[in-house]
């Protein structure tokens, strides 16, 4: 408890977003993506890839 009376709590909340996608180190960029998922609990394949897609500029998608 702290001086409040209120549970104490060492959580921080913060905000994470994708990783800005890396051209030159495509293996790099999603090796951090994987860990983004992990640490955001996101396991779906579906949201994975629609995360990853909008990631990506327009011209690395359309060369998929």
């Amino acid at each position: 408890m702290n001086d409040a009376g209120h549970p104490s709590s060492n959580a921080v909340s913060t905000t994470l977003t994708v990783p800005t996608f890396n051209a030159v180190d495509r293996k790099l960029w999603f090796l951090r993506l994987d860990l983004f998922f992990q640490h955001q609990h996101i396991f779906d394949k579906f949201d994975k890839l629609h995360m990853a897609l909008s990631a990506m500029p327009d011209e690395t998608v359309a060369d998929l």
